[in-house]
């Protein structure tokens, strides 16, 4: 299956590679149900699967930007398997850009997770995106208790995940107002 994927990335490049602005690979997080699994799943073998394929794209998207978005790895929880720790230092050695689906400030479970590498590796990335998505928008702030503000994305994101770029989901309610004259 990697094999497959590989080969796609090299088509995609080799048909599109410095016409594109940015190539996202999807987040990290996923769920196997290893009981009924046939593929011989593992935890490790997904990660090593997923750091062979960051690398691959980056070898042969070399005029557009390459980023992985990560935010929690498959059993592993506040980098207990030096998973998160790996990918990042991974990617600042090869050049490749990070990201993450949610800019959610202050949220325990990101902030146990990928949020403290976004901000130990900040400016060390050739990019960081990162997204505001549907479901962000139904968050509150713990330490408000009210839902997100946009410059409490915007300030985050920037100032402490040190995004270069955030992707509005089209649902944000500020895309919708009338531009400021």
């Amino acid at each position: 299956m990697r094999d497959r994927f590989q080969h796609l990335l090299k088509a995609l490049a080799q048909r599109f590679d410095g016409r594109l602005a940015r190539v996202n690979l999807p987040e990290t997080s996923t769920e196997v149900d290893t009981s009924k699994d046939h593929t011989g799943f593992s935890d490790d073998s997904y990660f090593n699967a997923e750091l062979d394929n960051m690398a691959y794209g980056k070898k042969v998207f070399t005029r557009t930007p390459f980023v992985q978005y990560v935010n929690f790895w498959p059993g592993e929880w506040n980098n207990d398997h030096n998973y998160m720790g790996r990918t990042f230092a991974f990617a600042k050695s090869r050049g490749i850009g990070l990201g993450g689906p949610d800019v959610l400030p202050n949220r325990p479970a990101q902030m146990q997770n990928s949020y403290p590498f976004f901000e130990r590796y900040r400016g060390q990335l050739p990019i960081v995106a990162m997204a505001v998505q549907e479901p962000d928008f139904q968050y509150t702030n713990p330490q408000t208790k009210k839902p997100y503000t946009r410059q409490e994305f915007t300030d985050f994101g920037t100032n402490t995940l040190g995004a270069n770029c955030i992707f509005w989901a089209t649902s944000a309610p500020w895309l919708h107002q009338p531009a400021a004259q």
